[in-house]
Formats: structure tokens, C-alpha cells, sequence
């Protein structure tokens, strides 16, 4: 099945689709709220220049749900950007082969109103990224993830996790040591 370079302006929903084999989602533009919930992919799952918008002119954002989508083959997530949301990973069999790219440009540079989502999406691919021995990558997912588990943490807390992040980059600045 392929949908390469589809744009979606309206709301889309795949709901517990099964694609049996590769399904070709790149280059594909999604303006609205999108869902992947428990999906099946049983072949590759293509998804790499893939551009997930999800707002409006009012910046309005929408959803993007993976919830409980089940990768049985590596999905190829490189190059996708997320503009103004994390997907929710919740629940997620991810292939440990996947791949995503781990640079602030393809990522929402905050959270606003999911916190909690994106810290876990976060967390999800630190595990995909470490399960492949990408160092870099998982160090960027982790310190994302440190970044959103102290926005959701008790104000005394916050003050912890804020001087992890400016004395050491949530231990990953040699350079900034504590």
C-alpha cells in the first residue's frame, strides 16, 4: 500500500488497519489529527520525510496516535518531522529495529499540553535507539525525557532536574561537569 508524498488536509484515521505488506507513508503531509491506533504492520512501514503538521492557522494542535500499533518489521521513521506534537507512543510494539532521527529539527521544540505523552514517547525511543547502540540518539531522547519529566515533577523536584540540565545537559556535557 502506498500513500508517498499523500497530503492530508482533514482528519485521517487508519484505526486497527492491518498492512500486510510495506506500507509507504513517505513524504506524506498530515495537516489534522492522525491516528495509527492499533494498527498492524506486518511488512516495513515506511514513514521516513514524512511531515506530521497537526495545526491549524489558530495553532490549534491535533493528535497524533500510534497507541497500542503493532510494528512486526523495522518501521523507517528518518527524516519525519513532528512540527507541534509528540506521537503517542503509548502501549507501542516497536520492531527494535526502527529507526528515527535524533535531531531537534525533526522534534517539537516543547511539549505545552502533553507532557506526560511526550516524556513517554521520549522514553520509548530511548529503549528503540539503545537496543541498536546509538549512543548519541539515546542520549537525545533521554535528555528530552529528563526535560519533560522535571516539567511534570513537584516544584522542589524541578529544581533538581533544572540544575542537572544546566550544570551537565542531563550528564551528557564532559564539558559542564558538576
Amino acid at each position: 500500500v502506498t500513500f508517498t508524498q499523500a497530503i492530508f488536509e482533514s482528519e485521517v484515521s487508519f484505526r486497527q488497519t492491518e498492512f500486510g505488506k510495506t506500507a509507504s507513508f513517505r513524504g506524506t503531509q498530515f495537516h489534522n489529527s492522525v491516528s495509527f491506533q492499533a494498527v498492524s504492520f506486518s511488512g516495513v512501514a515506511e514513514f521516513n520525510n514524512g511531515y506530521f503538521i497537526c495545526s491549524n492557522v489558530e495553532g490549534k494542535t491535533f493528535p497524533i496516535d500510534f497507541r497500542h500499533a503493532s510494528f512486526e518489521r523495522p518501521a523507517d521513521f528518518r527524516r519525519c518531522t513532528f512540527f507541534t506534537r509528540y506521537p503517542d507512543f503509548s502501549g507501542i510494539l516497536l520492531h527494535e529495529r526502527s529507526l528515527f532521527s535524533a535531531k531537534k529539527k525533526f522534534w517539537p521544540a516543547s511539549a505545552a499540553n502533553q507532557i506526560d505523552e511526550a516524556k513517554n514517547t521520549c522514553a520509548t525511543l530511548r529503549h528503540i535507539v539503545a537496543k541498536q547502540s546509538l549512543p548519541d540518539d539515546e542520549y537525545f531522547f533521554f535528555r528530552r525525557e529528563m526535560k519533560f519529566m522535571g516539567q511534570s515533577s513537584p516544584m522542589l523536584v524541578r529544581l533538581f532536574f533544572w540544575v542537572y540540565r544546566v550544570s551537565s545537559d542531563y550528564g551528557y556535557s564532559i564539558g559542564r561537569p558538576i
